[in-house]
């Protein structure tokens, strides 16, 4: 995901060096030069003093504190001055050897520039106190400055690289340098500051640099891919360094990045009173949290009721039209947790509907908005909703309208860079804001819901032709307290069997084991159904204890991220197939009935899991018969392998039967059946990652917190005291 470009290139391409009517005047840029130049003097000849040799030392900076403070005081004096831009130190760790994951999110105002300076010139042990601390991201003081972070090493390792043939001015892949593992640590830390800017605020680039002492490169970031420079010497030529903040300060918008659809509103502001939005939107606040609202704009390219039409590639190019819609939004239930990919944001969203006589009209409902880079080889999400509408399928969501952002697009393939998929920016707008699937009321609550989802997943395959393709917790959402299966970015056609993606897709903790594994393998209906497994033993596992429960998080990463390199994953969730396995084993509830809800699913997988061992036996015997068919040597008659049959995975009649004795075992025993089970913290799953374009499964954590057990009741009777070593719960005679 990392492409290296020549100092030159990333100036003048992405920056537009060469096109920027505005250039730094001789005097100041001489200026600047000196000034960067005396933080690292030359070293002077030996003198001769008395008879003796004595070599004088020049003044060089001795941390990475007085390094940051030089190169800033350069900066913002010479360069900077006057351009409405000035570079604000965000260091909080007093050496190199202190790698935090992410930037500090104080957002304090900045009154002037003298406050900044006298700010950032203080020294270490005041920092907390009297440093003034910005978040990483472009913010308008009170005085007339936006401001950027700053972030100096005074001796770090800088990456390696990798031949990629390109047009002229790019140079190769970088990497980090395995022999230096301090350098994963430096590029993690100057990544997180990127990562932290594109969740907090809405940008579709974001620049970066990084100085180690006397080295220097620039990053370009955005959703496709990351421009790496080659590293130079600031000292000995500091007009790069230059260059890179005084045409990073008079580039335009869209160069910068700053997305202007969308637009930061005050508490107090017309669209927010008139349309009862700060009211519609305060139940989705997270408590204690300061949200601000914004205005984001809708480009309409299909709304509600619209033709289906089937999606060509060639509609990338097709011109955006000008109608637009408006929202006011303010917490979102879902942010990016990745710099490369999709990007996913979701929000609850109010619309702004203007009445005849020019006025805000007050709004009656809440709508779900999403925004997400779609990669130009997948079909929008909105085309299979759309479809989905027509049809009438249930459980699903309605769309409202949607549309791609004008010329918002990654620039990757745009200089001839292999390998990449350029990715639009786009926006849809759904009339249902479902909950977490994680709010089920009892277990014939969640039952019901996953019940639902099957039947709206048998749906879209046989009226639509459409599967979806990333089954997971976080897709799966409470509406109405019904199911609906969200987020169909993944979803195509059945009859579109090529790839449409260099790396594979979907969420890693849910898919099914043979697409685990290293190969190229299609998503059948026995994929998903698998899927919808693997999230109900996910929710049982989050939400009711274990007898071994101590080692929840070993046995949460060995089942559901376990991932070998060069070999691909699965291996835990095949291992938990077979009964007599360890990790079966150590997957026992304190309640019976729980177990055999388990037990059944896992009956339902290992038929499929025996089936694609099956079928590879069947396949083999099947060309070594042709073979010898061919051979006229051949006169030994061979009986022809049979078919395996098709696992019950691959009927929904079978899956939807097994959800059905299930909601039959509880159903009705609310009042009669008594259950308490210690728990961990259920994981928010509209707040997990994004389902993503997984290229390295390995380095895919989770966000689920595996906090301190507590209790949860799973109905509304009063929980009866249960003994967890004797492994039972209190159940009156008649429900057994």
């Amino acid at each position: 995901m990392n492409i290296l470009v020549t100092k030159d290139f990333f100036l003048d391409t992405l920056l537009h060096r060469q096109t920027c009517p505005n250039k730094l005047s001789s005097d100041r840029y001489g200026a600047a030069k000196e000034s960067l130049i005396s933080i690292y003097p030359p070293k002077p000849k030996a003198a001769r003093r008395q008879g003796k040799r004595k070599r004088v030392t020049p003044k060089t900076p001795r941390s990475e504190v007085e390094l940051q403070s030089k190169v800033l005081s350069a900066i913002n004096d010479n360069v900077l001055e006057g351009t409405g831009l000035m570079l604000i130190d965000t260091g909080n760790h007093t050496d190199s050897n202190q790698i935090r994951r992410d930037a500090s999110l104080v957002t304090e105002k900045v009154a002037s520039a003298a406050k900044v300076s006298r700010a950032s010139s203080k020294g270490r042990k005041k920092a907390k106190t009297d440093r003034c601390r910005i978040s990483p991201t472009e913010q308008q003081g009170s005085g007339e400055f936006k401001l950027l972070p700053i972030e100096l090493f005074k001796d770090a390792p800088l990456p390696n690289t990798q031949p990629l043939s390109g047009p002229a001015g790019i140079l190769g892949r970088a990497v980090p340098n395995s022999e230096k593992p301090d350098a994963d640590k430096f590029r993690e830390q100057v990544d997180n500051y990127a990562l932290t800017t594109l969740r907090s605020s809405h940008r579709t680039r974001v620049f970066q640099y990084f100085i180690s002492g006397r080295r220097a490169l620039f990053f370009m970031y955005d959703r496709g891919a990351t421009f790496v420079s080659e590293s130079f010497d600031w000292v000995e030529d500091p007009l790069p360094l230059i260059d890179f903040f005084w045409y990073l300060a008079n580039a335009d918008d869209s160069t910068r990045g700053i997305d202007n659809t969308v637009v930061e509103l005050t508490d107090n502001a017309e669209e927010v009173l008139q349309s009862g939005a700060n009211e519609l939107l305060k139940p989705y606040l997270i408590k204690d949290q300061q949200a601000k609202f914004m205005k984001i704009t809708v480009h309409v390219e299909v709304s509600a009721g619209d033709q289906w039409v089937e999606w060509d590639s060639s509609f990338n190019d097709t011109p955006i039209p000008n109608t637009t819609r408006e929202y006011v939004v303010q917490t979102p239930l879902a942010t990016p947790g990745n710099i490369h990919g999709r990007g996913t944001r979701v929000y609850p969203a109010v619309e702004l509907v203007v009445g005849e006589d020019g006025s805000i009209q007050p709004a009656k409902s809440v709508c779900l908005l999403k925004e997400a880079w779609r990669s130009e080889y997948v079909v929008p999400e909105w085309n299979s909703i759309l479809h989905l509408n027509n049809d009438k399928i249930e459980f699903v969501p309605t769309l409202r309208c949607a549309g791609s952002v004008l010329g918002r697009y990654t620039v990757t393939t745009s200089y001839g860079c292999r390998g990449f998929d350029r990715r639009f920016l786009h926006r849809i707008v759904t009339e249902e804001v479902g909950d977490s699937l994680f709010k089920f009321k009892d277990l014939e609550h969640l039952f019901k819901v996953l019940l639902d989802i099957v039947k709206a997943h048998e749906g879209a395959t046989r009226q639509s032709e459409i599967i979806h393709r990333d089954i997971s917790s976080g897709n799966i959402l409470i509406y109405n307290g019904r199911g609906l299966l969200n987020d169909w970015d993944m979803a195509k056609s059945r009859e579109d069997t090529g790839a449409r993606a260099h790396i594979r897709t979907g969420t890693w903790e849910f898919m099914a084991i043979r697409l685990c594994k290293l190969g190229d393998f299609q998503v059948d209906i026995r994929d998903d159904m698998e899927s919808v497994f693997w999230v109900l033993l996910w929710v049982l596992v989050h939400s009711f204890a274990l007898e071994d429960q101590a080692n929840l998080k070993p046995i949460h990463s060995e089942l559901f991220q376990f991932y070998v390199s060069g070999l691909g994953g699965g291996l835990g969730k095949s291992s938990f197939t077979d009964p007599e396995s360890k990790l079966s084993k150590r997957i026992v509830f304190c309640n019976d009935l729980l177990d055999r809800i388990v037990q059944r699913a896992r009956d339902m997988v290992r038929a499929s899991v025996e089936y694609e061992e099956d079928l590879f036996r069947y396949n083999r015997a099947r060309n070594k018969l042709q073979t010898m068919d061919r051979s006229p040597s051949t006169s030994t008659k061979t009986a022809k392998p049979v078919m395996p049959e098709l696992p019950p995975l691959q009927d929904y009649e079978a899956v939807r039967h097994v959800f059905e004795q299930y909601v039959t075992m509880f159903e009705g025993k609310g009042t009669t059946r008594e259950l308490s089970f210690p728990t961990q913290h259920p994981p928010d799953s509209m707040n997990q990652r994004d389902s993503m374009d997984v290229e390295d499964p390995k380095a895919i954590t989770t966000d689920d917190e595996l906090g301190p057990s507590k209790k949860r009741k799973i109905t509304r009777a009063t929980p009866a005291p249960q003994r967890r070593s004797t492994r039972k719960c209190v159940v009156d005679q008649k429900s057994k």
